[in-house]
């Protein structure tokens, strides 16, 4: 058996997320770019691993439609685990409303 039991994947959304990200944080402190990009691919590398590792959400409706939450400083990553693939669905800023943006 191999060492990753899934294969995590951004789905467009979240890549658009990732890319803004990174972009703002290299204006502002490319160090915490470089940072971030890190911890993302950490925790890419460890949610194949561990696909439930991520909590799951207080929104009943978030859970129900079967997202988990994983964090990385500021940022929530919302992902749903389906048979061998992790989707990554967004990467939202704690302050931000991810309900509305999961939603809308």
């Amino acid at each position: 058996m191999s060492a990753l039991s899934h294969q995590a994947r951004l789905l467009r959304p979240a890549q658009k997320d990732y890319f803004e990200i990174l972009d703002y944080l290299l204006e502002k402190n490319p160090r915490a770019a470089e940072k971030f990009e890190s911890k993302f691919d950490n925790l890419l590398e460890r949610l194949e691993r561990f696909p439930f590792h991520g909590k799951l959400p207080n929104d009943e409706t978030l859970r129900l439609d079967g997202y988990r939450i994983a964090v990385i400083d500021k940022y929530l990553v919302f992902y749903i685990v389906k048979k061998r693939i992790i989707e990554i669905h967004r990467i939202i800023h704690g302050a931000r409303d991810y309900l509305r943006l999961l939603m809308g």
